[in-house]
């Protein structure tokens, strides 16, 4: 992906949220990450990373453009291998140590984990019958901006700033997304708003219900 094509499309567009998908698998654009970042920022973005491991070289491009991030999602997977850390919530505490402001840790059927200013979360996961995980991540992601845009709209050009109800709010919303995605074959078949508000009809209560939250230090 050329950074420079991506850097026209910023300053045309001034988005409200800048979203790198597939990042570590960008070849050019990766090596220029820290540069497209400073310019989303500049120009007042939110900026959103989920990552794919890289094959041909290590995480240091995304360790170094970490302060750059206000959002950042990943797996437990990924999150180890970028933070040396094996247990999870060492992982994302490590994580948000280097400049992440939010970091979301998907595990699958196991939930997630978020830290989020002085807080660490656990949610647990959504319960449905899996087909095909290919494209849960992606997913999540859309579902985690579908709500956040809907909770803070152009204020989103301003911070990110979310009260403990709203960032549960957003990571549920996510979480459904994901969820309903892995009930059939493909990355977008099931993927539908009605789907997901019904999940979260069915089950978001109960799951809401079994947050916890520690501090982070």
């Amino acid at each position: 992906l050329d950074p420079e094509f991506v850097k026209g499309v910023l300053k045309s567009e001034k988005p409200h949220i800048f979203y790198g998908g597939a990042v570590g698998l960008l070849g050019e654009f990766d090596e220029k990450l820290l540069d497209v970042l400073k310019m989303a920022k500049e120009l007042g973005c939110l900026t959103f990373l989920d990552p794919i491991r890289p094959y041909s070289k290590g995480w240091e491009f995304l360790v170094g453009a970490a302060p750059l991030i206000d959002i950042f999602h990943c797996n437990n997977l990924e999150a180890a291998e970028i933070t040396g850390k094996k247990e999870l919530r060492g992982a994302v505490k490590e994580l948000a140590n280097l400049g992440v402001k939010m970091a979301v840790v998907s595990m699958g059927d196991k939930g997630l984990v978020a830290a989020y200013e002085e807080e660490i979360y656990s949610m647990p996961a959504f319960k449905v019958d899996a087909v095909d995980p290919t494209g849960a991540g992606d997913a999540f992601c859309a579902g985690f901006i579908k709500k956040l845009l809907d909770l803070k709209g152009k204020t989103l050009k301003e911070e990110i700033k979310l009260d403990q109800n709203q960032l549960l709010e957003v990571l549920a919303y996510g979480e459904a997304a994901g969820a309903v995605c892995v009930t059939a074959p493909g990355t977008t078949t099931a993927v539908d708003k009605v789907k997901v508000e019904e999940l979260l009809k069915e089950q978001g209560e109960k799951v809401l219900s079994k947050v916890k939250k520690v501090k982070k230090y």
